[in-house]
């Protein structure tokens, strides 16, 4: 028989193409040592081309560097596998070292100075396009707490301007190191991203009348922590201050063009309670549900629709819950972090989630998961987790998860979740209607 020609499918085919495009490993590695200084005794510990998980179509070579003694530190190069630009690098140190014999040998000014000689150094094209942000005194560790802790780096920040308009998530990082005057850490985010034109947007002083009456300042007595206390001390309390301050904060920005008040997702939100209206609403039975969350800034609109029939994904239902509760206010996703990554931090503080958990962002959630994530939100976990002591009435007890049977009693039993003729469902996908009519009675629960 005849041998035949091996031949690719179309998709191997345009990755061979994207292949044929990216820089050799030598030739990245050779960018990474003239971009960043090697430390001496450091050796090539590793080396590897990886996607950017944000845009699919970037790739990076990330080069490693260990010392002789492997416990000192690291060295981290990431390379733009495409164009050959330095991305980001890290000089890994060890902070609990010995601060005692730590001098902050260079100044604000001369740190700065360093920061903006590297980036021209390595992105000149780019420096004419980022505005100075902020310089801040990083504390190293301190044994005891009357001392005042010595300043181990500064942490620098530029803003990528585009239009003349900042793009604050865009930029670069810079870390330099108060006693040897080196930078330590570089990050830059650099998106190829289609800006609307700013012509025609809403004055400032337009904004921030706008601003105001959505979110109006009151006047009262605040207890504060003085700003610079990196760690507490004995002989320091916080002061009563009479202040003007915003009691109530249920969004995020607003439009520039409108002046409508959006969320953290950028979707429209009502501050002050004022009704908004969703198109696939009408005779719905969660009707009443949605809008209350909405008028609380907890759910917003997506092209003036709840989607009330979908299933509820992990990431949405967390979010929900995190804006049920005051510490929701500011979350505004990091760089390129994906929006409900900082959920997720703030639902491992708040107990929601446990510490370290990853939930599947785009998964649809189940009523037992509902039941685990709501129970842990009112802080009944450590009733819940005794599964052995409850008794099930449901008919279909046993399919309930053993870990989770607690959490789908106390949930049935607080009228949270409402089991259906006599069953709990526990594999039962959850819709975003439901979802809300949950978190409402969770409300009315807490």
């Amino acid at each position: 028989m005849k041998k035949q020609d091996m031949k690719l499918n179309p998709a191997e085919e345009v990755a061979v193409d994207e292949l044929k495009n990216l820089l050799p490993r030598e030739k990245a590695l050779e960018k990474a040592r003239t971009a960043v200084e090697i430390p001496e005794g450091y050796t090539l510990s590793s080396s590897r081309l990886e996607q950017d998980y944000m845009f699919k179509q970037n790739k990076n070579w990330n080069f490693n560097w260990q010392p002789a003694d492997k416990a000192s530190g690291g060295l981290s190069v990431t390379i733009d596998a495409i164009k050959g630009d330095l991305v980001a690098f890290n000089l890994y140190e060890n902070i609990y070292g010995d601060y005692t014999k730590r001098e902050v040998k260079y100044s604000e000014a001369e740190a700065r100075r360093m920061a903006e000689e590297f980036i021209k150094k390595n992105h000149p094209g780019r420096w004419g396009q980022v505005l100075f942000e902020s310089l801040q005194p990083i504390p190293g560790p301190v044994l005891n707490p009357q001392e005042e802790p010595v300043t181990s780096f500064y942490a620098i920040k530029y803003d990528r301007i585009v239009n003349n308009v900042k793009f604050p998530a865009n930029g670069f990082e810079v870390n330099v190191n108060s006693s040897t005057g080196k930078v330590t850490l570089f990050q830059m985010n650099w998106w190829d991203l289609d800006f609307p034109d700013p012509r025609g947007v809403l004055s400032r002083e337009t904004a921030a009348h706008k601003y105001l009456e959505e979110a109006p300042l009151k006047l009262g007595y605040l207890r504060l922590w003085p700003r610079e206390m990196y760690w507490p001390k004995p002989d320091q309390e916080a002061k009563i201050h009479l202040v003007y301050y915003q009691a109530s904060l249920n969004f995020e920005m607003l439009d520039a063009f409108t002046g409508q008040a959006l969320n953290s997702e950028g979707n429209p939100v009502s501050p002050d309670g004022k009704k908004i209206e969703f198109g696939d609403l009408e005779g719905h039975p969660a009707r009443e549900a949605v809008e209350l969350l909405a008028a609380a800034g907890i759910v917003g609109q997506d092209d003036g629709k709840f989607r009330p029939d979908e299933a509820v994904t992990q990431a949405e239902l967390i979010a929900m819950l995190v804006r049920s509760f005051d510490q929701s206010t500011g979350l505004v996703p990091r760089g390129k972090e994906p929006w409900y990554q900082i959920y997720f931090e703030q639902a491992a503080r708040i107990g929601i989630i446990q510490a370290g958990e990853k939930p599947d962002p785009g998964a649809p959630v189940n009523r037992e998961t509902l039941a685990r994530y709501i129970i842990h939100a009112l802080d009944l976990y450590k009733v819940a987790r005794f599964s052995d002591i409850y008794v099930l009435d449901f008919e279909d007890a046993a399919d309930i998860t053993g870990h989770l049977k607690g959490h789908a009693v106390l949930s049935a039993a607080l009228g949270l979740i409402k089991p259906a003729e006599g069953k709990f469902e526990p594999r039962k996908v959850v819709s975003r209607a439901e979802a809300a009519e949950t978190v409402v009675r969770f409300l009315q629960n807490n």
